[in-house]
């Protein structure tokens, strides 16, 4: 497992991820920086890599999961329900 630090002026989460291809990517990127959106009570933003569906990937995932939304090519953090 590989951890990483995301920040923001007003503070800052520790995000673990599991190892594979895209977390692979994400390393090679940072440290980046990004515009914070919002879509219902998930934050996302987007990253400069491109990434596809790897095997086991979820379209729902519970609270609090890191994931990556390959058509976004953007890293989510959902806390809680989405508009679908």
């Amino acid at each position: 497992m590989t951890s990483i630090r995301i920040s923001w002026p007003g503070g800052s989460v520790i995000a673990d991820l599991d190892a594979g291809p895209t977390v692979e990517r994400l390393l090679a990127v940072l440290p980046c920086t990004s515009d914070i959106n919002t879509w219902g009570e998930e934050v996302y933003f987007s990253l400069p890599i491109r990434a596809a569906l790897e095997p086991g990937a979820q379209q729902v995932v519970p609270p609090g999961t890191v994931c990556f939304w390959v058509d976004g090519s953007a890293l989510a953090l959902p806390w809680g329900r989405t508009p679908i």
